[in-house]
Order: C-alpha cells, then sequence, then structure tokens
C-alpha cells in the first residue's frame, strides 16, 4: 500500500481531528481569531485541492461560478444562502479585503516599485 493510498483513506480521521484540536487551543486559549483563521485557511485548502486559486475561499469561488452561470455555482450559492444570508457575497467581499490588506503589507518591500 503506497502513502497516497494510507493519506486518501485516512485523511477525514486526521484531518478533523487536527482541526478540532487547533480550534479547541484557540478557543480556550482565548483567541477566538485563530479558530477563525484555521476555518478559512481549512477553507482555502479544500478550494485550492479542488482546482481553486490560492487566497480564495469555496464561498467566493462558488458567487464567481454563479455570476458566470455555472450550475454548481448556482447550486452551492443557494445552498450556503439557506444557512446564511448573502454568505458568498460576503465570502468574496472578505477575500478581496484579505488581499487588498496583503498588498497594502506587501508593497513597501516590493523592489520592482522602489527603483
Amino acid at each position: 500500500m503506497n502513502y497516497l493510498t494510507i493519506f486518501l483513506s485516512n485523511y477525514p480521521t486526521w484531518l478533523g481531528y487536527l482541526v478540532t484540536l487547533l480550534v479547541f487551543i484557540g478557543i480556550f486559549s482565548g483567541r477566538f481569531t485563530f479558530a477563525r483563521y484555521v476555518a478559512l485557511a481549512v477553507d482555502i485548502f479544500w478550494n485550492v485541492f479542488t482546482g481553486g486559486k490560492v487566497g480564495v475561499t469555496i464561498s467566493a469561488r462558488s458567487e464567481i461560478a454563479a455570476a458566470k452561470g455555472k450550475k454548481w455555482g448556482i447550486y452551492m450559492s443557494k445552498f450556503l444562502d439557506l444557512l446564511d444570508k448573502g454568505h458568498c457575497q460576503k465570502a468574496l467581499q472578505g477575500d478581496i479585503d484579505r488581499a487588498r490588506i496583503v498588498l497594502t503589507t506587501l508593497t513597501p518591500y516590493d523592489k520592482r516599485n522602489n527603483q
């Protein structure tokens, strides 16, 4: 049995335990933002794992796909809307806001702009 087979057969168990552990560490250390960042990282990981871009959440990707008329995006957006009204649009705006913060933080260190 190769390592990939072992990983794929066991990932739900160990990944679930890892995420649960990280979230509990975040909650009990009084750092609720830590738990939020772990959830965001898992969301972005699964988006990339399924062919999406780095730094984009599945929800934002669903909103973009729905805007392009793709059925999976429309269904995913409608489903997430049942759980949280306007979730995908809020997620897309959150991704844009995070990207702006990163650009603001990194731009002063860009050697190409400081010539």
